[in-house]
């Protein structure tokens, strides 16, 4: 005979048919007593959670989707240099700065080229992205949305100075940074299943420091030495629950943000006056995280959720470059070609994984209860990306001696495979135009003798259309094509001392 059984809690009252006979029932431990009511000993709490396990369960998941949407970290690929360029001057003429880069922009570029300019140099700006990128779905219904990057405003500032006394300004340093306005370092919680482009969703939200030294031994030949720096994010969280009280009793929240630096390298030789012919190297970076989230639940156990990955990701890039003065004209011609090794880069998922130990709804001394009711772990998404070949070609001419004038364009291939699995990180060829004009002038303050440079740039990048066929019917995004454009407006301004 089974006898109905009722949990008193507050002025709620839970009706359950009890599964023991009557002479086990004196067994059952008795309600205790609270200001509220009363509520059942832990026993009878783990019983009644495994009788009411299909309502419960719905709390269970919907606390673990509570703490996965804390930080879902989504990587983004490729630096906001690679993409776009650095400063006005740069972005203006294509980017082909390996042998033409001056000033701190030489930092990024070629650090051996730090030494060219013989006078201390300062200069800030900016640069704005605005995307024009679209995806058209054929199936508008889909549950799985898309995503397109925003417009974004960054700023950046340097300094090059070289040393002189005993070193005879032969040897020289550099200095930068850019710095996002949305914010220092984003990472997006993106499913790996929305198709969005893969190297732009938050390439702008990424705090870059750049450094380097260049060293003349001799008259034609510049050698320097320099440093990128990002963060690797590490950290963990700790709470403890009661689902059944509603009360959250423990919050330890910690996260340590380590800097993480990928050297640089360059060579320029000087066989003819106004001739360059350089050689750079700037190592892989990326922002490593690991990000462990644990939570007690009295009335079912541990809950173990652990997040880890590397974001941010830029590959290995070596760039050969020539830059031609011809003075009849006056006109620079620069020329580099840039090969990336994407090949090495790593799964942009966010590897996951999830357990539950249960040690608190089962009785551990019982053998035929599980130790852990759940485990689980994302799947390895992998991208297949392939090394590429940057071409790149810039002219700047000074008609007036205030008036400086530049045109660059770069052909940036295609680095993924078109999606047809569940993933779709979207990738495409894309053709860069970009004009810009430099300004000189006296400082309208007066407190600088030396003219101060103002320069403008306005790039263009062309989003080749690809279009995306998933052979599986039922794929639950389906048919689409992506593709469009991004403008970016630059202007720094620069100054001598």
């Amino acid at each position: 005979m089974y006898r109905p059984k009722t949990i008193y809690r507050g002025r709620n009252v839970l009706s359950y048919t009890n599964p023991m006979p009557d002479k086990m029932y004196a067994d059952v431990p008795q309600l205790w007593p609270t200001p509220t009511g009363f509520i059942a000993s832990r026993k009878e709490r783990r019983q009644r959670y495994t009788i009411f396990g299909h309502f419960h369960r719905g709390r269970i998941w919907a606390f673990t989707l509570l703490l996965s949407t804390i930080c879902i970290p989504n990587p983004t690929a490729a630096s906001v240099f690679d993409i776009y360029g650095f400063g006005a001057r740069s972005t203006s003429m294509g980017n082909a700065q390996t042998a033409s880069s001056e000033d701190y922009f030489a930092a990024y570029y070629n650090p051996a080229n730090l030494i060219s300019r013989k006078s201390v140099h300062f200069g800030y700006g900016f640069n704005y992205v605005v995307p024009l990128l679209s995806i058209s779905r054929r199936d508008t219904s889909s549950a799985i949305p898309s995503l397109l990057p925003d417009a974004d405003l960054g700023v950046y500032a340097g300094i090059s100075a070289p040393i002189g006394g005993i070193f005879e300004k032969k040897v020289a340093f550099g200095f930068a940074i850019f710095l996002p306005m949305l914010s220092f370092t984003r990472l997006d919680a993106v499913d790996y299943r929305k198709p969005h482009f893969y190297s732009h969703q938050s390439l702008p939200n990424k705090l870059v420091i750049l450094g380097g030294i260049g060293v003349q031994p001799i008259e034609w030949l510049r050698v320097g030495l320099g440093v990128q720096i990002l963060a690797d994010l590490q950290g963990a969280a700790r709470v403890d629950v009661s689902l059944l009280d509603n009360r959250l009793d423990r919050k330890d929240i910690r996260v340590d943000v380590f800097g993480h630096a990928a050297p640089t390298a360059g060579l320029t030789f000087v066989p003819l006056d106004g001739l360059n012919l350089s050689l750079s190297y700037r190592s892989a970076l990326s922002l490593r995280y690991e990000l462990p989230i644990r939570a007690f639940i009295e009335e079912i156990g541990t809950l173990d959720i652990r997040f880890s990955g590397t974001s941010l990701y830029t590959p290995h890039q070596l760039s050969v470059g020539a830059s031609w003065d011809i003075s009849d004209l006056p006109l620079r011609v620069a020329a580099d070609v840039t090969w990336a090794m994407w090949s090495l880069a790593p799964s942009p998922a966010a590897d996951v994984t999830l357990a539950v130990d249960g040690s608190e709804l089962f009785q551990q001394s019982d053998p035929t209860s599980p130790g852990t009711i759940l485990d689980a772990r994302s799947a390895t998404v992998q991208i297949d990306a392939r090394d590429t070949l940057t071409p790149r070609i810039g002219f700047e001419s000074v008609p007036l001696d205030w008036l400086t004038a530049r045109i660059g364009y770069y052909f940036s291939p295609q680095r993924l495979p078109v999606p047809t699995q569940q993933a779709n990180y979207l990738d495409a060829n894309v053709h860069t135009m970009s004009l810009g004009l430099g300004f000189r002038f006296l400082d309208p303050t007066e407190h600088h003798q030396q003219p101060l440079t103002l320069d403008l740039s306005v790039q263009w990048q062309l989003f080749d259309t690809v279009h995306v066929d998933k052979p599986d019917p039922n794929d639950p995004v389906g048919d689409y094509k992506a593709g469009g454009s991004i403008f970016n407006f630059g202007l720094d301004i620069r100054h001598d001392f």
